[in-house]
């Protein structure tokens, strides 16, 4: 019961079935602090700088496929992002600090990504505690 077999699957009978690009569209940087009381006491007790990708059915359906496989995703709401940095709650300021630089800048902003991998990773316990389940080509 291989968890990288099992994604890679998904990625391919996703590609099979979804004939959306992988070019992943950016619309802005974001910042966000998820304290631990968050969601039922299952926020992640930092705070998170990255980038919203726009949504499109290739991803909605890989979200979907990989809720049902792993059971992850549970959250209401699916919001494609790439995260950049997650740092510790007392060092929010900085790193809002940081976002609103980048948003400024518009750093990788100016064009689309081809995204190249899909990693899925378990966020449970503190950040030091997260590991990666799995990472495949896509």
């Amino acid at each position: 019961d291989n968890p990288t077999e099992r994604l890679a699957t998904i990625v391919a009978n996703n590609n099979k079935t979804t004939s959306s690009s992988r070019i992943l569209t950016l619309d802005d940087w974001f910042y966000f602090h998820y304290p631990k009381h968050a969601d039922q006491g299952c926020g992640f007790g930092c705070t998170i700088s990255g980038l919203l990708v726009q949504s499109s059915q290739w991803l909605r359906t890989l979200q979907q496929a990989c809720q049902e496989e792993f059971g992850l995703g549970q959250r209401s709401q699916f919001i494609p992002h790439i995260s950049m940095v997650y740092a510790p709650e007392d060092r929010g300021s900085f790193l809002q600090a940081y976002t609103q630089e980048q948003q400024r800048k518009r750093t990788f902003l100016q064009k689309p990504m081809q995204a190249k991998y899909l990693s899925i990773w378990s966020t449970k316990g503190q950040l030091q505690d997260w590991y990666r389940i799995a990472t495949v080509s896509i």
